[in-house]
This record gives structure tokens, C-alpha cells and sequence, in this order.
């Protein structure tokens, strides 16, 4: 499912045209997407948490030379399913 296709799917649960609801979702990803960059984790109830983590620099090895690397420290993007999401995709 792609953009397009969820907010189609919110428009037929809500009852809200496909704009309307593209808009929405487009906000809540947005939202979501600033408060990561301000290293802020979002929870969302019965879903699961967005959150950021920091990845230090390291060595690592060019799998084709083996000749080593340097990776640089970044910050990775971090999703934790809630456990009634966890159970819900179980059954």
C-alpha cells in the first residue's frame, strides 16, 4: 500500500473526500517527520513509537576488497510496534 492508496482507504473509513484525507495523512506524516528530527519520540496508543537513535562511527569492511572503511555517526530512524499491534497482525 502506498500513499495514495492509505489515504483512499482513510477517505473510505472517515467518509472525507480523497483530498481531504491525502491531506491529513500528509500532515500526521509530516508531524511525525519534524518531531524525529528534533530527536522527540511520538507514541502513538495501540500502534507504536517513533523514535531516533544516534549510530556511532565505526570500521567497517568493504564486502567486496575486504579492505576496511570508515562509516560516519548518524542518527537512524526507530519504530517499536506497541504490543496490541503486535498481537493484532498475529492472529
Amino acid at each position: 500500500m502506498n500513499k495514495v492508496e492509505l489515504a483512499a482507504k482513510v477517505a473510505e473509513k472517515t467518509g472525507q473526500t480523497k483530498l481531504v484525507a491525502g491531506a491529513v495523512v500528509e500532515a500526521v506524516f509530516d508531524v511525525i517527520k519534524e518531531r524525529m528530527y528534533q530527536e522527540e519520540p511520538v507514541s502513538i496508543a495501540g500502534f507504536g513509537k517513533f523514535s531516533t537513535t544516534k549510530r556511532e562511527a565505526r570500521v567497517g569492511r568493504n564486502p567486496s576488497t575486504g579492505g576496511e572503511i570508515d562509516i560516519p555517526a548518524k542518527n537512524a530512524a526507530h519504530f517499536k510496534p506497541a504490543k496490541e499491534l503486535k498481537e493484532y497482525i498475529q492472529d
